[in-house]
């Protein structure tokens, strides 16, 4: 594998870019050239904290100016798909931030740039790199809990932070904030999803945000049930409305899959657990709960979790240097968001909605 440095540029300076700046900085293979954020503040600071050359306002202008070889977008949602395209078409290399896009038209011009351009492109959540997820998947395919019947997922937080996530016009919302988390494990781990039927209210319809009263315009509470095809059926929750929730069923995407001889959960920091009625499987003389070991490299504090911000950083590199597709691409992305647009719009048409998407 070649040595040479990948040169970043980073999009987006809000608080989770200083994840992104730790996880270039622990890669012996990668740089921090250029950053770019509308507020010049933010844009300097982080610029002077990892030590890149410039700042920019203008994204536009650093895909022109910077020499750069990838782009890490982590904008607000709603300009994910619209950078990536660009990104694309001026050569660059890139890792998108969850959600790709917010609807299938824009995720279906984000695939046609990136394969136009031949770049390389890592989708979060990127659930494929999870050693959890990757051994959960393994176990289902082994025939560890019979056949998969029945999928339950969580992707709930009382209050993301910010008030754009609380906004349709800017990607907001549970569904694209939130639930994107256990679509995509499910989706890893199962495959495509046939069809989409969705129920979605405002529960509390104004909210204080920085000391002031906002009325929200993206439903903050969800339901989403999936139709996996073959028998499998899933049901997703994702809401703004659940004050106290452990930290396992937040991060990731907290999922449960029941089959016809046992259930496996899998979640960021709980790992794997398992129940099976298959002997192979026992970890004890009776049936019983256990947790098949997985060892993970430390990831700074959180040695014990699968953090995807350094995993996706890392294998987008491997990727670049080796040539190779990534894992996450462009086509999953595509999918997941058209199974997060289609649960929107099923919840405000009331109906089922078929899925035309797959991977």
């Amino acid at each position: 594998m070649s040595e040479k440095r990948i040169r970043f540029g980073l999009i987006g300076c809000g608080n989770v870019s200083r994840i992104y700046l730790e996880s270039i900085k622990r890669n012996p293979n990668t740089q921090l050239i250029a950053t770019c954020d509308v507020v010049e503040e933010r844009a300097k600071a982080l610029m002077k904290e990892g030590n890149a050359e410039a700042f920019y306002l203008d994204y536009n202008e650093m895909l022109e100016k910077a020499k750069i070889d990838a782009v890490i977008i982590i904008t607000s949602i709603d300009s994910h798909a619209k950078i990536a395209a660009e990104a694309a078409r001026a050569g660059k290399h890139m890792l998108i931030q969850k959600s790709m896009a917010t609807s299938l038209k824009d995720a279906d011009e984000v695939v046609r740039s990136v394969r136009k351009a031949r770049v390389k492109a890592v989708v979060e959540p990127s659930p494929h790199l999870s050693p959890w997820n990757q051994r959960a998947k393994k176990l289902i395919e082994d025939g560890a809990i019979g056949k998969v019947c029945y999928v339950h997922g969580i992707g709930s937080i009382w209050d993301p932070g910010a008030a754009w996530y609380y906004m349709k016009e800017h990607g907001g919302g549970p569904i694209f904030n939130m639930a994107v988390y256990p679509v995509s494990n499910m989706t890893f781990i199962l495959g495509p999803v046939r069809r989409v039927t969705s129920m979605a209210t405002f529960s509390i319809p104004e909210r204080e945000i920085n000391g002031s009263k906002v009325k929200i315009t993206a439903e903050d509470n969800t339901i989403t049930l999936l139709d996996f095809g073959r028998g499998v059926l899933g049901c997703v929750e994702s809401n703004y409305v659940t004050r106290f929730l452990p930290s396992d069923m937040f991060f990731e995407g907290y999922c449960r899959f029941h089959g016809s001889e046992g259930t496996i959960i899998v979640s960021r920091d709980m790992g794997v657990q398992l129940a099976s009625n298959d002997k192979t499987y026992w970890a004890y003389d009776n049936p019983g709960w256990f947790k098949p070991i997985v060892q993970i490299k430390a990831f700074g504090n959180w040695a014990a979790s699968f953090w995807y911000y350094y995993a996706s950083i890392d294998h987008l590199v491997e990727c670049i240097l080796a040539d190779e597709e990534p894992l996450p691409n462009v086509e999953w992305g595509r999918h997941v968001t058209e199974i997060l647009e289609k649960s929107v719009e099923s919840a405000r048409q009331g109906k089922t909605l078929n899925l035309r998407t797959s991977f």
